[in-house]
């Protein structure tokens, strides 16, 4: 957990064994609200759902889960979820490659797994992104409440070097060259209720990992 600023205020480990997996891969994170989290095993494409206790561990295989889709295991599999808290909440997935998807319904957690219903809202092709690294609903964006724009969704592209926002139906409203912040690879992506945008990017070679914040007004609604 870290402030806004990029302080640590604390930390939750976790704990795989007994998961069956086999690269301890967390590569989607999002918030369900009231200390819950869920977490996605990017190669068999789990998505954990768990309470965030800062200084605690979290024994995942003793954790409910549910499986987004049924693609054999491999490193490009589920990279980013979203949950929107609308309609009794539901969640939007992005998987990396082979093939690019974006998954968008419901998902069912149980100790042992949950029945996936997750659908493919969209042919992910029409983005024109090499790759898909995360998603974040805009629905949680105050200035966005009751407006068609909260449907709308920000994907991440590490191997494009794009963020750009589309509809959920593929059409593709506006981006953002993220060169112009690093030549890292930006993997993480979140958004705030005022609309502030942060993007993680991990460590290469002598660079850190960083969060960029990338902020500006958020739009009044119908706009």
């Amino acid at each position: 957990e870290v402030s806004r600023t990029g302080t640590t205020i604390g930390s939750q480990a976790f704990d795989w064994a007994g998961t069956g997996s086999t690269h301890n891969d967390a590569e989607g994170l999002t918030y369900l609200g009231g200390g819950r989290l869920v977490v996605v095993d990017e190669r068999p494409q789990r998505a954990y759902r768990f309470d965030y206790a800062n200084g605690g561990v979290v024994t995942l295989a003793d954790a409910p889960f549910a499986t987004i889709s049924s693609y054999a295991p491999n490193n490009s599999g589920i990279e980013g979820i979203s949950f929107d808290p609308r309609h009794n909440g539901s969640f939007v997935s992005v998987k990396q490659a082979g093939p690019q998807e974006v998954r968008s319904g419901s998902l069912s957690f149980a100790v042992g797994g949950g029945t996936p219903s997750p659908s493919v809202l969209f042919d992910a092709s029409l983005l024109g992104l090499s790759s898909l690294s995360d998603v974040q609903v805009l629905s949680v964006v105050d200035g966005l409440a009751g407006s068609a724009a909260a449907d709308n969704l920000l994907i991440l592209s590490a191997d494009s070097f794009r963020l750009i926002e589309s509809t959920r139906s593929g059409s593709v409203l506006s981006s953002l060259d993220l060169r112009d912040f690093t030549t890292q690879a930006i993997e993480g992506l979140t958004i705030d209720e005022r609309g502030v945008i942060y993007l993680v990017a991990e460590s290469s070679g002598a660079s850190p990992s960083r969060l960029f914040v990338v902020s500006s007004p958020s739009p009044e609604p119908g706009t």
